[in-house]
């Protein structure tokens, strides 16, 4: 029987199809994080080291003060900022209460590291954004 963490995370969609080798990883580098309301969990313009992956609630992705769009869960967030090593393009806030597996940069390295399959999970879903944002925008 798998650990209750390995179990969540399973279940959530982005990680549906991972191998249970990095799954256990993943529950392993991963610390479980309650965010209240209105918390904000990434500064547009900071520096962050946090990727974080939405268990249950809703963030909201601002961009110079514009609501942009909204993280549900089964979705990252920080992943951008992990792959580029750059400064946050967008603000998230919590929009509802919200409970996220938290993952500081180094361990997601180590356990991407040891599952590259992850890497692509984390690129189809950077590139679905993309897509939605440019037929959004058309």
């Amino acid at each position: 029987m798998r650990d209750p963490k390995e179990e969540r995370i399973k279940t959530i969609p982005f990680f549906a199809k991972a191998s249970d080798k990095a799954v256990q990883a993943l529950a392993r580098a991963a610390d479980e994080v309650n965010v209240s309301a209105g918390k904000v969990l990434i500064e547009e313009g900071d520096f962050n080291l946090v990727a974080y992956i939405v268990e249950a609630g809703e963030a909201e992705v601002v961009v110079g003060g514009e609501a942009v769009a909204t993280i549900d869960a089964g979705e990252m967030i920080g992943e951008v900022g992990f792959l580029s090593r750059r400064e946050a393009s967008a603000t998230v806030r919590a929009k509802t209460d919200m409970t996220v597996f938290s993952l500081q940069y180094n361990r997601l390295d180590a356990v991407l590291d040891e599952n590259p399959a992850m890497l692509r999970a984390i690129a189809e879903e950077l590139a679905h954004r993309l897509r939605d944002m440019d037929a959004r925008n058309c």
